[in-house]
């Protein structure tokens, strides 16, 4: 006996209540040859997803990152600059005095049978102290040098060696020097400090060996001319500023899955595609896509979270009806 047609219509109707995507026809999950896979939908499926399309465009935009920031303490590397001077010093007269010892001691090796034994073993012991305390200044001050460098950086250290004005600076709180965690070794390095309701440029110094004791992340070193007195240990915000080309794009747009972020781009009239987004920037209502969109393309800006679920639920092998 055949089912009448309005039992039929009535099943139907029921089945569709399960999903949003009830037919195979308007639904198919393929792979791309990227393989990233995509989905199949009809426009009347998508008017009832409430789907809608976004033609995305690139822009220029200059974002602003917060980083923490630090006032490093000086006195460590003072202390490191003072101790250097002093083993130049006495090294610029150790060193002399090993030249003279020697020539003393070739003056009497020369003299041979005329020079008593004990006077020229005494010469000999004097040029020998003489070589080992100047071989021992150079020792302390190369061993001192490397510590400098590990701790501080070349460009730091540099300042020591060069005798460079920051480290007067430094003494004299005209510059202060600040320590910079920030979100990934791709970041900005261009950078301004908040303090007292006020943004000041920092300049640029060089990578820091080491990381923040309370912090993780990539460490740079900075200088701040600032007028107003900062406190060592003192936390302060900073903020990393960049200029560029982005396709800005809707919070709503992304999706995440496997831990990345993804779009939905639809490639022809029922055709979408699940992009993953390579670089950005968060900008709370909006997202800024530096890699993975071009501008141009046509992006699911409401219900890309629904084709996310739907794309991985139709992968589900459903039960045989009959």
């Amino acid at each position: 006996m055949s089912i009448p047609a309005f039992h039929l219509r009535l099943r139907l109707i029921l089945l569709s209540s399960l999903s949003l995507f009830p037919f195979s026809s308007a639904l198919a999950i393929q792979k791309s040859p990227d393989p990233t896979p995509f989905i199949e939908l009809s426009q009347t499926r998508q008017r009832l997803a409430g789907i809608r399309i976004q033609t995305v465009q690139r822009r220029s935009f200059t974002p602003r990152t917060p980083v923490p920031a630090r006032v490093v303490d000086p006195l460590p590397l003072l202390e490191i600059a003072n101790r250097l001077e002093q083993l130049a010093a006495e090294l610029s007269a150790a060193e002399p005095a090993a030249v003279i010892a020697r020539k003393r001691l070739s003056r009497l090796e020369k003299a041979g049978q005329a020079i008593r034994r004990e006077r020229l073993e005494q010469v000999r012991q004097e040029w020998l102290a003489a070589r080992t305390r100047a071989d021992t200044l150079r020792l302390k001050s190369r061993r001192l040098q490397n510590r400098l460098t590990a701790e501080w950086g070349p460009v730091v250290s540099g300042w020591i060696a060069s005798g460079d004005d920051t480290m007067q600076d430094l003494v004299h709180r005209r510059v202060y020097l600040l320590l910079l965690t920030l979100p990934d070794e791709d970041a900005s390095l261009t950078a301004v400090l908040e303090n007292m309701d006020t943004l000041r440029p920092l300049q640029y110094v060089s990578p820091a060996p080491r990381t923040d004791s309370t912090l993780s992340g990539p460490t740079h070193f900075f200088l701040a001319d600032e007028p107003a007195e900062l406190r060592v240990g003192q936390r302060l915000t900073a903020w990393l500023t960049e200029t560029g080309e982005a396709v800005p794009v809707p919070a709503e747009a992304v999706v995440w899955y496997g831990g990345l972020p993804w779009v939905f781009v639809r490639k022809d009239i029922s055709r979408f595609e699940r992009r993953r987004l390579n670089k950005w920037r968060d900008a709370g209502p909006r997202w800024w896509i530096q890699s993975g969109l071009e501008g141009g393309e046509q992006v699911v800006t409401r219900g890309a979270q629904l084709l996310l679920s739907e794309e991985f639920r139709s992968q589900v092998p459903e039960e045989d009806d009959d």
